[in-house]
């Protein structure tokens, strides 16, 4: 058992060394030297508390740790629409009976933050959808769907473009 001397605070700090924590859990005791005195601490000795951080997810497996930070900043938030933006668009392709090859031009209407996004990955959005363009439209237009991307809604027309680009 510990000595009652010792300052649990001082005990705490020298077993958060993740070498003599894995150890204890392992062995089941440690041997850590405390005001200069070796001290046997025994798994029944402590309480070892496993606390997440804020914005990190981290799993250990033996010797293995990894940590990913699940922190959302707003670049991610933005791409994370411009990907669903290209599956309701892909969706709407294939409702209206386009072919894999046609190439369309995107009309759009919505909310500041999905035209952010949009504006910001546009090449990528192109690129995907084989959109010749993506242009700013109303909302009232016809032929319009209204499509939601990740809770923001929007109005999307999409048309065929002939294969010479213009329309």
């Amino acid at each position: 058992a510990l000595v009652g001397s010792v300052k649990s605070e001082n005990t705490t700090t020298r077993l958060r060394r993740c070498q003599q924590i894995r150890l204890l859990e392992t062995a089941g005791e440690v041997t850590l030297v405390v005001e200069g005195i070796p001290t046997l601490v025994v798994r029944e000795d402590v309480e070892i508390l496993h606390q997440d951080l804020k914005g990190w997810l981290v799993e250990t497996d033996g010797e293995l740790t990894v940590a990913l930070d699940t922190e959302l900043t707003e670049d991610l938030l933005e791409e994370g629409l411009a990907r669903e933006f290209v599956n309701r668009i892909q969706n709407l392709r294939k409702d209206s009976g386009f072919e894999v090859t046609d190439r369309i031009r995107i009309t759009m209407a919505g909310e500041a933050k999905l035209r952010k996004a949009v504006d910001a990955r546009r090449e990528y959005i192109q690129l995907e959808t084989l959109a010749v363009e993506i242009v700013a439209g109303d909302q009232s237009a016809s032929g319009t769907t209204e499509i939601e991307v990740n809770g923001v809604k929007c109005m999307i027309a999409i048309e065929r473009v002939p294969s010479n680009g213009r329309g």
